[in-house]
This record gives C-alpha cells, structure tokens and sequence, in this order.
C-alpha cells in the first residue's frame, strides 16, 4: 500500500502531471482544430502560450499535474463512453450521490488494465493497490469498488475510499472531469491548444488575472468550471 508523498500534496494548489503520453494520446489530446480555435478567435494567445516560459519551480507542478491526467486517461479509454462521466464524477466529487451509478462499471479486466488502474492510484498518491492474483475490478451500483481474485474471495473498498483521493487532487480533478468530449468548457481546453497547454498556463499563472490575460475568453470558459477556480488558483 502506498501513502500520499508531499509532493502530490502540492496538486492542491495546480492542476496535472507528466508521464510522456503516447503519439496516438498527444494527437488526439494537443492542438486546437479550426472549429475549436474559430469559436475563439481573437481570444487566445497560443504563441503566448507556447513561449511562456516556467520557472524550475513550475515546471515541476506543471509535471506532475500533467502525469496525473495521463494517469487518469489511461483508465477511461477502457471504460464505455456512457461510463467515464459517472467515474470521473464518482472518484472526484466529495458530494457525488451514489444513486448516479445505475450499473456496474468495469475497470479493469485483465492484468494488464489492472496494472494500468494500479498505476493510476498510485500517481494520484492513493493506498489502494490490487494483488497479482486479482483477475477484474468494478465499481458496483453502491459506489464500492470491487475486486474480483482467483482465490474467490473478492477485496472491498468502500465508498469513503473516493473523498481520500479528492482531497489529494482537487485541481487535477477539475481539469480532468470536463476534458471529456461533450463535456462543458472542453472547446475552450482544445482551444488552448489541448490539457498540456492548459496545464502549462495554470502552472504559471500566479492568479487569476494573469491566466485570463493570455486565456482570454477559453481561459474565462474554464475558470466558470466548477472547482478550477477555488483548487487551481487557492
């Protein structure tokens, strides 16, 4: 079991970390297309955003929230389009009813998902880690994440397990919970030129005022999201 380190404490105050993505991930996540980018026009500075330089400091942060939505992307694109909005929502909301999940959703179901969901809890600095005999995990209708074992006996976790991993990644949940295709303010993300983009403007962006100054009006769109405001920027 793994315990939180000090440094995912700091995902308190910014937003996502950094595994290198893959080529397949940075094309379909990076770059904002021309209906994204006309909805915009005038409003946001890429080439600003480009050449915004990062403190060490920064870069760090900016790192680090980065490596957390790569984390939490690799769990969704094996989820069911109708699932991964549900999940983000239960994982990531302290006030998420449970009546929301109607069906089991399937995390994981081989070993190598399951390393995939493995990893994921342990860059968002979770304990919850599952045993090589563990064969498929769910979230059941009551919001318990459930591990299936080839021994038979299955290992729980309750409900209570989504609020510990909330509070240790408020911005990044933010982030992560509306860059879902159809999701509110995912225009402005791609706009920006994708989440690593995003996340290098929050990283540096020392208050609010300086995020909408290159932001403009994507910025602005973001900023009304839910939790961005009061987690990204303190």
């Amino acid at each position: 079991m793994l315990k939180k380190t000090t440094l995912l404490i700091m995902s308190l105050v910014i937003l996502i970390s950094f595994t290198v993505p893959t080529a397949a991930f940075a094309k379909e996540h990076e770059g904002a297309t021309g209906a994204f980018a006309n909805e915009y026009e005038g409003q946001v500075d890429l080439e600003a955003i480009e050449n915004y330089e990062l403190t060490p400091e920064e870069q760090e942060r900016a790192d680090l929230l980065w490596e957390q939505y790569v984390a939490i992307d690799g769990i969704l694109k094996n989820l069911k389009e109708e699932d991964k909005q549900t999940f983000l929502n239960g994982l990531f909301d302290p006030d998420f009813d449970k009546e929301e999940f109607k069906e089991d959703i399937i995390l994981a179901k081989d070993m190598e998902e399951i390393e995939e969901l493995n990893k994921m809890f342990e860059v968002l600095g979770s304990s919850v880690q599952f045993s090589s005999d563990v064969e498929s995990v769910k979230v059941e209708n009551n919001g318990n994440l459930v591990a299936s074992k080839s021994t038979g006996s299955p290992d729980v976790v309750s409900l209570g397990f989504w609020g510990g991993v909330w509070d240790a990644t408020k911005c990044t949940a933010s982030i992560a919970v509306v860059f879902v295709p159809g999701a509110k303010a995912y225009r402005a993300i791609k706009a920006l030129g994708g989440v690593k983009s995003t996340v290098k403007l929050l990283a540096g962006a020392s208050n609010v005022d300086d995020w909408l100054t290159i932001g403009g009006g994507a910025a602005a769109e973001i900023l009304g999201i839910a939790g961005v405001k009061k987690y990204c920027f303190g």
